[in-house]
């Protein structure tokens, strides 16, 4: 037995552990003191069986974060790390790391979270010859916050890769193996090199196809590479990927119905469907048809729902322009509309990691430099 731990009676550790993890409102939670006893039992159960150690201590721990009371956690962690500290078991790894994601949760407080990926990475290493799979949770969440907050680009990619490997090793179809190649594609696209950052999100969309991950993910995903392959003047790739949101319509909007991700799609597809009229025209009615339904959910902060109600004029307009061109059988090509997408959430974002002004991102959104490529 390590010391520095007291085992009294086993049963009632794990008399306490079994009332933590049936827990069933906040109201449960009786004090801080109690808390910190309770996570305290669940680390010494742990030394009997150390599986125990991430369910008790997560499952205590969503219980208060249901009401974002991100400093009561930290206490919590913090006094419960005061009395296993240095005893080397491994919930002090998960603890370390629940802090750091604490952190990142109360503020975005990004600096202070790194602080303590770093120290559960150091943990982790200490036991890594007996289970390796667990490092790769502290290395993404280090490599993500070097390369986010301190532009240390090379060190982050080599903690990832390191990840990478590790998970491979264990089974390349995995979430987290998704996550790492959505990491690893991020910090490439940080030091603008778009086109390297292209195939870890395909192999990750491949990963998350085969085990059928939430639907949400996936769209994003078909989001980020339509827009990376904007970003390269391949417009053509990027077509491909906007039509797969459009033909899982009714799945994402089942699924939740204020996502914007059809609406987006639809604004970059009738911008880059320039070559016959009467194509654009079939996308923007039916882009009129999705904004139209979502300006009428009812949950819709009003500054929202003039956004839409806005756009709905604006592609009224549009629509109105091409139907005059139809009937007098003028110029067969679509209507160029100049303009970036309004509903879009990705096209700010892609605009500053493409290094683009705006004029330049207008070009490949719209398509007017070569043409579709």
């Amino acid at each position: 037995m390590r010391q520095g731990i007291h085992l009294t009676t086993i049963e009632e550790s794990y008399k306490i552990y079994f009332q933590i993890i049936s827990l069933d409102t906040v109201e449960t939670l009786l004090s801080p003191s109690l808390l910190v006893f309770r996570l305290v039992a669940v680390v010494v159960v742990g030394f009997v069986s150390s599986s125990l150690i991430p369910c008790g201590v997560n499952k205590t721990l969503n219980y208060i974060t249901v009401n974002r009371n991100y400093d009561l956690v930290e206490d919590l962690l913090m006094s419960t790390l005061d009395v296993v500290g240095g005893t080397g078991h491994p919930s002090v790894s998960i603890m370390l790391n629940t802090l750091g994601l604490n952190a990142e949760r109360n503020g975005n407080q990004t600096a202070k979270a790194l602080k303590y990926y770093l120290a559960s990475l150091f943990e982790r290493r200490k036991t890594a010859c007996i289970n390796t799979e667990k490092l790769v949770v502290p290395l993404c969440n280090v490599g993500k916050l070097l390369s986010g907050i301190q532009g240390k680009h090379v060190a982050a990619l080599r903690l990832l890769n390191e990840a990478q490997i590790i998970r491979r090793c264990y089974g390349r179809l995995h979430p987290t193996t998704s996550l790492v190649l959505k990491y690893i594609s991020e910090v490439y696209k940080r030091q603008h090199l778009i086109e390297e950052s292209i195939p870890p999100l395909l192999e990750a969309l491949d990963i998350y196809q085969h085990i059928n991950a939430d639907f949400n993910l996936i769209t994003s995903l078909y989001s980020d590479i339509a827009h990376s392959y904007l970003l390269i003047n391949k417009q053509r790739h990027a077509i491909i990927y906007f039509q797969k949101i459009l033909n899982a319509k009714n799945q994402i909007v089942s699924l939740r119905p204020d996502n914007t991700h059809v609406a987006s799609s639809l604004e970059h597809i009738v911008r880059l469907s320039t070559e016959t009229q009467e194509i654009q025209k079939y996308y923007v009615e039916d882009l009129l048809t999705e904004l139209k339904r979502l300006s009428q959910i009812r949950a819709l902060r009003r500054t929202q729902k003039t956004k839409y109600l806005t756009q709905i004029g604006h592609y009224s307009y549009s629509l109105l322009l091409m139907e005059n061109r139809i009937s007098m059988q003028e110029n067969q090509t679509g209507l160029s509309i100049e303009s970036i997408p309004e509903v879009c959430s990705h096209c700010q974002q892609y605009m500053t990691i493409g290094q683009c002004s705006k004029p330049a991102y207008l070009k490949l959104v719209c398509c007017l430099s070569n043409g579709v490529s």
